[in-house]
């Protein structure tokens, strides 16, 4: 199970929200449910019919973003073949936003500006200079700097004169990301605009922090899409890991993630995980999508331990195991948030699969495929009337992407 044990705990917050002080202390039982929280007086169609509504909010919000200035104005960069948008990691930055946006993607945004793709870039610094997109010769005019990235051009085709700007400040970390032996500067601050005439259709601004290695240790970005915003920030003293994404229109919320990690002092690489408790000592979590939340807490001690006591179970016994343990030990809820009332809880089923795999076979020299069934668990919310739906039917297509990046931006630090 490795990282999708910690992941998984994350994301679903019901497996992480401790209430104890260290995993050697007597475990204090969930509250089944939250105290605070009373039950939605909806009746199950009713609660449908406000989850159907929930989601059609957030596309009617998410479908006005591919309407924003700022995409055109990327692409009209792309037009006019400004080398520097495609070979360093701010222009692939500002490309892949574009890209995303069109076809609203959040997760590809989300993913723009906590990604370096640096491999094959150049520094920034190598096209220091002020650009003026020349119309007769269709050609760029470049002045020298030496501290200045700065391109003026036409917004459209259309347009008779430079009135659109792209700035960029950079400053580069001293850490460098090492990618098959090639070494790569990575950002330590950036800040990028991009306005036409005196509106300002982008704003960029990131503040980065790493180790000797390059892993990141902080993140701090603020990305101005016209009328949206996205803020990204994550801090990892090697004590608390603190993550958190947030997305609105016009100052209203759309989404949130976060999370907030007590660290053990000493804990192995994520590809030797196998136990939480190897690195986290507790974490909560809560995903909100509009007016809906995800809430849960845990009794980790005890799972632990019974996970434990299952290694030497076959998998088909183990998950069963598992799964009756998930739901002795956790409590998870969806929530309205404006009313603070419950709408559904959460249960964990087992799920079984087929996997065929092609292994060579000396005897009759040749490939012959071998299946086998494995079993996973699912996590889905229940009703009143005890129908149910699962976690990824619950965020959609759209977030089971934005959760897929959520996860290796969080697993970076």
């Amino acid at each position: 199970m490795k990282k999708n044990i910690l992941f998984a705990a994350l994301l679903f917050g019901a497996l992480l929200s401790c209430k104890k002080k260290s995993f050697t202390e007597e475990p204090i039982p969930p509250t089944l449910p939250p105290i605070e929280l009373g039950y939605s007086k909806l009746t199950t169609e009713q609660n449908k019919q406000a989850l159907e509504q929930n989601g059609l909010d957030f596309i009617k919000k998410i479908n006005t973003l591919p309407e924003e200035k700022f995409i055109s104005l990327i692409e009209r960069l792309g037009d006019l073949d400004l080398e520097a948008l495609s070979n360093t990691i701010v222009g692939r930055e500002l490309e892949s936003i574009a890209r995303s946006a069109k076809s609203k993607q959040v997760a590809g945004i989300f993913s723009a500006v906590t990604t370096n793709d640096v491999k094959n870039t150049t520094d920034l610094s190598n096209f220091y200079g002020i650009y003026n997109w020349n119309s007769k010769n269709e050609n760029w005019d470049k002045t020298a700097s030496t501290s200045k990235f700065e391109v003026h051009y036409p917004s459209t085709v259309a347009s008779k004169t430079n009135d659109a700007l792209l700035t960029v400040s950079y400053t580069a970390s001293k850490a460098k990301l090492t990618v098959d032996e090639e070494e790569y500067e990575l950002p330590a601050a950036t800040n990028i605009t991009l306005t036409v005439g005196e509106k300002e259709e982008l704003k960029l601004t990131g503040v980065y922090e790493y180790k000797t290695d390059a892993t990141p240790t902080k993140v701090d970005v603020k990305l101005n899409l016209g009328t949206f915003q996205l803020v990204v920030l994550a801090n990892n003293d090697s004590k608390i890991l603190a993550t958190s994404v947030a997305l609105t229109k016009d100052k209203s919320p759309i989404f949130s993630a976060t999370t907030n990690v007590n660290l053990n002092e000493k804990y192995p690489a994520l590809e030797d995980l196998e136990q939480i408790d190897e690195i986290v000592k507790s974490a909560n979590m809560t995903f909100e999508v509009m007016n809906i939340k995800i809430t849960g807490q845990a009794n980790i001690k005890a799972i632990q331990d019974e996970y434990e006591a299952n290694k030497g179970l076959s998998q088909k016994d183990r998950r069963t195991k598992e799964i009756a343990t998930l739901n002795k030990n956790t409590s998870l809820f969806a929530v309205y948030k404006d009313k603070n009332e419950v709408f559904a809880k959460n249960e964990f089923v087992r799920i079984e699969s087929t996997r065929t795999d092609w292994n060579y076979n000396p005897i009759s020299n040749r490939y012959e495929p071998t299946t086998y069934a494995y079993f996973e668990l699912e996590p889905r919310l229940v009703f009143n009337d005890e129908s149910k739906m699962t976690l990824k039917t619950f965020f959609g297509s759209g977030f089971t992407r934005f959760v897929d990046e959520f996860e290796i931006f969080t697993n970076k630090f």
